[in-house]
């Protein structure tokens, strides 16, 4: 989602470019002669159009005749079958579909003249015919069969004109209920703005729960007069509690988009689905949804990532999801530092690997998985020690891939290493890391810790290694460090239990296009990402709701392909990388008392 977004349900005027083929996906194989599809298939399902209605008519007819010849059958017996069909398929199924006349008159005339033909040509007994003979009953067949096409050709083009002159109709219906819509609103925002606007286009939600309309500032008013007063227009509107409106900018200087709530969405839900398939963590990952509910693209490979959520906010959750991501893509490595919980935030991502070996017993009515199933997270520090450890890790492998990868990234023209599966990257998700950066007691090991996280932020970027980090609020002293809004370009401020909307005012600012005191749903939230590639304007979003099992089917499915970290990047971490799964490194997860 490169550049600046704006909402899923923005007007057609703003054009997106479709990405170019790759190279990969346009060199597909040659079919071979076996299985090539035939030049000029055919529909055997199709039914009778213009050209083949009347030929199939022709052939039926003279079968007809032929039949009645040889078993001496009625003369007006023909007459009788043309008359049904004239009345059947003739009259009551256009009638009943609403076919235009040229239709009717086309198969009546069918039917009549292939009825009134079959029984003069049994009443002179096709065996006694002559030379004139046949050529009269071919030349009466095949002028009765150019008739019948000419009519049903005429019919096609009267059918398309009369649904094309329907479809016209419902889209002035369309329309006018559009115009309608745009016209009380470009007289709302006159009175509440005093900005008199021009409506551009108006796109309603194809779930009915709101439209964006496009407008048109005047010659000489800036966007600006229109912003904070969003609030203002959504109690004019006297929309429902819950709905919001949004004042967006669009691609188009001068122009504005009106997002508008109809119905709140409130009691919806979002899951997460079930879509684990292969990722990269250049392809972007799905952490939360918009307001349409529309998945939200997080590119995290350059920036990092600042979080903050009170108790019951969603944090949970929105952990849940984006180390699903993770275990999703074959070029990234999740390292989990949880030490508030001593590494239980990591638990559910683990559990599947202790089930797997044994440890664990499987849930309820569900089979065991099988063995081999690796540990979802790659390495947790639950300890100040192992916090410490696992950093000045990430510091070691950053500076042994300068030198390891310089020549690859000359060779790629980068700045940036170029992760892979091979070369994967590095993410450290921290929870409450924040609280590890306000740390202000005496304690030798904690007070690195801070210094530490700092100095990954500022000097790994290049090499592949970024953390995201939570906080339970906003009011914490550790954001006054202007470091770690520099380095967090991509954040997160969840409002559900946020009664003084704290969170966002010190992730964002002034919001002044987005009336926040409505985002008290379960997970809604505020999410903005200044990057360079996918970056998107702060807007509401809401986390996906996880169930128990969301962590045990994530890493199940992805464990064929989730990446390990460079044989030589383990060697030079050495024994604290080596041992990070012995029971003395994380005896929490077994159980042992601490």
């Amino acid at each position: 989602m490169p550049g600046k977004s704006t909402p899923a349900n923005a007007p057609a005027s703003q054009n997106t470019t479709p990405k170019p083929a790759s190279a990969k996906t346009a060199r597909q194989p040659t079919r071979g002669k076996t299985d090539a599809p035939p030049r000029f298939p055919i529909d055997w399902e199709a039914g009778h159009g213009a050209i083949t209605g009347p030929l199939a008519m022709a052939s039926n007819a003279a079968a007809t005749a032929a039949l009645g010849t040889a078993f001496d059958l009625p003369t007006l017996w023909p007459a009788a079958v043309a008359a049904a069909g004239v009345l059947s398929h003739g009259l009551i199924a256009p009638l009943r579909r609403g076919a235009v006349w040229s239709t009717i008159a086309a198969r009546v005339t069918g039917w009549a003249f292939a009825g009134t033909w079959c029984s003069a040509a049994i009443a002179s007994d096709p065996r006694h015919w002559t030379g004139s003979g046949w050529g009269w009953a071919a030349g009466t067949l095949a002028a009765g069969t150019m008739l019948v096409g000419g009519m049903a050709v005429e019919a096609d083009l009267r059918e398309e004109a009369a649904d094309e002159d329907a479809r016209a109709e419902v889209r002035r219906q369309i329309n006018g209920a559009r115009w309608a819509i745009a016209k009380e609103w470009i007289a709302r925002i006159k009175a509440v703005t005093g900005v008199q606007v021009q409506a551009v286009g108006l796109t309603q939600r194809p779930d009915g729960t709101g439209f964006a309309l496009e407008i048109a500032l005047p010659e000489g008013s800036p966007a600006s007069k229109l912003a904070g007063h969003n609030v203002a227009l959504a109690e004019a509107a006297r929309l429902p509690a819950g709905c919001l409106v949004q004042i967006v900018p669009t691609a188009v200087q001068g122009h504005v988009l009106i997002d508008v709530d109809t119905v709140s969405t409130a009691d919806q839900v979002h899951t997460y689905g079930d879509d684990f398939s292969r990722r990269s963590v250049l392809d972007g990952l799905p952490w939360f949804v918009n307001r349409n509910g529309k998945p939200i693209n997080v590119f995290v490979r350059e920036s990092c990532a600042l979080i903050l959520g009170p108790m019951g906010a969603g944090k949970t959750t929105l952990f849940d999801a984006i180390l699903a991501g993770f275990c999703r893509c074959d070029d990234v490595l999740t390292w989990v530092i949880d030490l508030g919980k001593e590494g239980d935030a990591a638990r559910p991502f683990l559990a599947p690997w202790l089930e797997s070996t044994g440890v664990l017993p499987p849930p309820p009515n569900q089979d065991r998985l099988p063995a081999g199933i690796k540990p979802g997270v790659d390495w947790v520090a639950s300890t100040p020690e192992q916090a410490l450890a696992m950093l000045k890790a990430a510091e070691t492998v950053a500076k042994w891939r300068l030198g390891a990868y310089a020549e690859l990234m000359r060779r790629a023209d980068t700045k940036l290493l170029p992760v892979s599966p091979r070369i994967p990257f590095i993410e450290i998700v921290v929870d409450e890391g924040v609280e590890m950066l306000s740390y202000a007691g005496k304690d030798p090991i904690k007070k690195q810790l801070g210094p530490q996280l700092i100095r990954l932020m500022e000097t790994t970027r290049g090499m592949g290694i970024r953390l995201v980090l939570t906080a339970v609020d906003g009011n914490n002293t550790a954001l006054t460090d202007s470091r770690i809004r520099k380095y967090s370009n991509i954040r997160i401020a969840l409002t559900a239990t946020d009664a003084e909307c704290a969170g966002p005012a010190k992730l964002f600012g002034s919001l002044r296009g987005l009336d926040i005191t409505q985002l008290t749903a379960p997970g809604s939230g505020v999410a903005g990402a200044k990057i360079p590639v996918g970056g998107f304007d702060p807007q509401p979003i809401r986390t996906v709701r996880t169930a128990p099992s969301f962590a045990r089917t994530a890493v199940a499915a992805t464990n064929s392909w989730r990446a390990v970290l460079e044989p030589q990047a383990a060697h030079l971490i050495g024994a604290a990388y080596a041992r990070r799964w012995e029971r003395e490194q994380c005896g929490w997860l077994f159980g042992d008392p601490t």
